[in-house]
């Protein structure tokens, strides 16, 4: 379970983002945040992984204190940011790197979502469009075996048909 009590953040005393903030999120469950541009999406979902701090309150994932930052915690969470930007290695190979960090990676499961996206293991990722390493990346993701995905914008630069897969491919994870 991720459980965020209390929760204060602000980039300026000015600028309040979060104030209070107390819930939780569920194992299994698939939880959507919406809100406007600048309302604090993107912000909670670095919060949550611990790569940016909060002021006051607490997150923990699993029961592990995410501001701590342990190797257990990263075992069991997986992020998909909106922006990113890959290595210039083969699919494969990066599969190979960074699978070994999750214990329940699904090679399997990973290779029957790159046949569904269309996406070759052998090439180079920086290769690909902007849309193919998207579909690469949720991929990987949810092949992870990670008990939480956390997935920031995951359909942007998607092609209509690749929506409707992803949607699909979600349902059955």
């Amino acid at each position: 379970m991720i459980v965020i009590k209390d929760l204060n953040f602000y980039y300026s005393v000015m600028n309040p983002i979060f104030t209070g903030l107390t819930t939780e999120f569920e194992q299994g469950k698939i939880y959507g945040l919406l809100g406007k541009n600048g309302a604090g999406k993107t912000t909670l979902l670095k919060l949550i992984v611990g790569s940016r701090f909060w002021i006051s309150g607490s997150i923990t994932v699993g029961g592990y204190e995410s501001w701590k930052r342990l190797p257990q915690m990263y075992e069991q969470i997986v992020i998909l940011p909106e922006q990113f930007q890959l290595p210039m290695v083969r699919a494969e190979d990066y599969v190979k790197y960074f699978g070994a960090f999750y214990p329940k990676f699904d090679y399997g499961q990973l290779q029957q979502m790159l046949l569904e996206f269309e996406i070759p293991s052998r090439r180079y990722l920086t290769e690909m469009s902007y849309g193919q390493r998207k579909k690469f990346l949720i991929s990987f993701v949810l092949a992870t075996g990670a008990r939480y995905v956390l997935m920031d914008e995951p359909t942007n630069g998607l092609d209509i048909p690749s929506k409707m897969k992803f949607r699909s491919i979600v349902a059955e994870s």
